[in-house]
């Protein structure tokens, strides 16, 4: 069964597409407006901002993309992983805590940047491990890997699913651009082959957040937060 973030991808990709083609993320988060509007399936009273803090991690901010070499100059180097999949591609890269006992893996696709972070697994022999990434860098806002399942409840709103070892979360809210913004975003486009005079159609942005959480027992032992915007 698809997850939720993949069944968001399948229906916006199409629409994103046919509207612009591929456009790397507009990093204009920290400039919205106070009139953002979030909505969560269970219908909690949660602010844009207190979803997107859940998108932060190592420095890195989903909103601004995911830059593989980036990732490489502060980490160290580690192979591309390639999902050539017809509708959900998406390309990936991990790494394993100074400690080896957590993995981080970084991934994008056409419209979404996310991460994972977990509780180390024999497969993940294969991603190095990094002396830059600690364990007290391992923090999404106030979530840490080994907190309890109550403790966690705690701090998003009621879930939209669950299960016995796992809870998913999802916000959606649009924002919209300012004048400057669009011609930017509008300028980007153009580099990509799409060709327009109606600039109001890349004003405004949907965004979609989506948490999942694993649990061994009580704790917390997995973590995977997936940010898709499109237009």
């Amino acid at each position: 069964m698809e997850s939720q973030a993949a069944v968001f991808r399948n229906s916006g990709l199409t629409i994103f597409r046919m509207i612009t083609g591929y456009l790397k993320p507009v990093a204009v988060f920290g400039a919205l407006s106070a009139s953002l509007m979030l909505a969560s399936p269970a219908g909690a009273d949660v602010t844009p901002q207190a979803a997107e803090r859940f998108t932060h991690l190592l420095g890195v901010s989903l909103a601004s993309g995911i830059d593989f070499n980036d990732l490489a100059k502060r980490f160290g180097v580690t192979p591309v992983i390639q999902n050539n999949d017809a509708e959900t591609p998406d390309a990936r890269v991990c790494y394993r805590s100074a400690d080896g006992k957590v993995a981080i893996e970084f991934f994008h696709g056409d419209i979404n940047a996310g991460f994972t972070l977990r509780d180390a697994l024999a497969k993940d022999s294969r991603c190095p491990v990094s002396k830059a990434i600690t364990a007290n860098k391992l923090k999404v806002a106030e979530l840490s890997l080994g907190m309890l399942r109550t403790a966690f409840g705690t701090l998003l709103s009621k879930p939209a699913n669950t299960t016995r070892n796992g809870l998913t979360y999802q916000f959606q809210y649009v924002y919209s651009l300012t004048d400057a913004q669009v011609a930017a975003a509008l300028a980007e486009a153009r580099k990509q082959g799409y060709d327009s005079d109606k600039p109001e159609d890349l004003r405004h942005r949907n965004v979609g957040i989506y948490i999942q959480a694993g649990f061994n027992g009580e704790r917390l032992s997995s973590l995977v937060v997936d940010r898709v915007e499109t237009n």
